[in-house]
């Protein structure tokens, strides 16, 4: 799952997003490789640690927290609705489509489907709900032959923008023991998720109920983090007592997500806006390759899988790197980065008299 937001500084030094989210993409290559050769999870180096936190999901988690607080931060300082609108469609959509047809086109034929087998209508209506491309024969065989599993949650993140919407009228200092209400209910539906009757992935309109209340979740933690920005300081004594208290909970099966998400959210935002922001960052700044490295990585990887009968997972991550960023950089360069704004001009705001008690403000809008 990508971050798909404006850049952000604080002061002069810029931030980090620009690494963490290149680390969490490469997080999700290296968390599926070993699931994607033999379906086997047991297998990922965090599982192996700590007996139940998957790196792949950790990684989601990552993209989803950085998101929550950027987009936020986006509606807060948005006037206009539209406006915020057209530029999270703009940010998601050609990218996304740029990557089903690819998917289809490419790979799809590439792995033993047939493109006259393509469901036409049902793809039409899978390509603007946000849902995964398919395409029947198409990596038949293998653990996971999903044409491009990744995507599944970039439809989750979709509608978390829309619900930021309402985070951005309850952000205010004023309301927020509204967004305290709401998160509070949200962290009780997420531990009884589980016990709640789920719909399956396929629906369009909310997908999945258990993945929508955890990804939710997740969500109104990063932008908590965003709107008490104020009052939560930011220091390296913190982040070392988050890092400890979230190794710790990553090895207490119930708590780990959760735990990962609050303190890990710490440390997140503490590397983010609290160190000086290094090469990669500001390089990611000017070309952003993690939204195609999600989008590209997975059927580049079972494609290797089909390819190479048993392949290593150390081998396959090796191979997928260089290939994942030739995608990415295409996708950024000839797909995404037209369609943003030109001169990095931000939309009107969406609220008339938005807080202003926080980092400096966006420098370069890039959704």
């Amino acid at each position: 799952m990508s971050a798909l937001a404006p850049a952000v500084t604080r002061g002069e030094s810029g931030n980090n997003f620009g690494t963490l989210r290149i680390a969490f993409a490469l997080l999700v290559i290296i968390g599926h490789a070993p699931e994607l050769i033999d379906g086997n999870r047991e297998r990922d180096f965090l599982v192996r640690m700590t007996g139940n936190a998957f790196s792949g999901d950790l990684a989601v988690d990552g993209f989803f927290l950085i998101s929550a607080y950027l987009i936020t931060k986006s509606a807060r300082s948005s006037r206009s609705l539209t406006g915020y609108i057209g530029k999270r469609i703009a940010r998601i959509y050609p990218g996304f489509i740029a990557a089903f047809i690819v998917s289809l086109l490419l790979f799809g034929t590439l792995s033993g489907g047939s493109i006259s087998d393509v469901p036409v209508v049902k793809s039409a209506v899978k390509l603007f709900s946000l849902g995964l491309p398919v395409l029947p024969g198409s990596f038949a065989g293998l653990p996971h032959p999903d044409l491009n599993g990744s995507m599944w949650t970039i439809s989750y993140e979709f509608r978390c923008y829309l619900l930021a919407i309402g985070i951005a009228f309850i952000s205010t200092k004023a309301r927020r023991p509204y967004f305290l209400a709401v998160i509070t209910g949200f962290s009780v539906l997420y531990f009884y998720r589980d016990a709640l009757p789920d719909i399956p992935h396929g629906s369009a309109i909310f997908g999945s109920s258990t993945a929508t209340i955890r990804l939710t979740f997740i969500f109104l933690v990063g932008s908590a983090y965003y709107i008490w920005r104020d009052v939560i300081s930011l220091t390296r004594r913190g982040a070392v007592l988050a890092l400890t208290a979230c190794t710790a909970f990553l090895f207490v099966p119930p708590l780990a997500e959760p735990a990962f998400a609050i303190f890990g959210g710490y440390l997140i935002f503490w590397y983010a806006l609290a160190t000086p922001a290094n090469h990669l960052s500001r390089w990611v700044d000017r070309t952003d390759p993690t939204y195609g490295l999600y989008l590209y990585a997975w059927p580049i990887q079972n494609l290797i899988i089909q390819t190479i009968p048993g392949v290593t997972p150390l081998t396959l991550i090796a191979l997928t790197l260089p290939i994942a960023f030739c995608f990415a950089l295409l996708s950024w360069h000839c797909v995404e980065r037209p369609f943003l704004r030109p001169n990095g001009r931000p939309f009107p705001e969406l609220l008339s008299n938005p807080d202003r008690y926080s980092s400096a403000p966006m420098h370069r809008p890039r959704l």
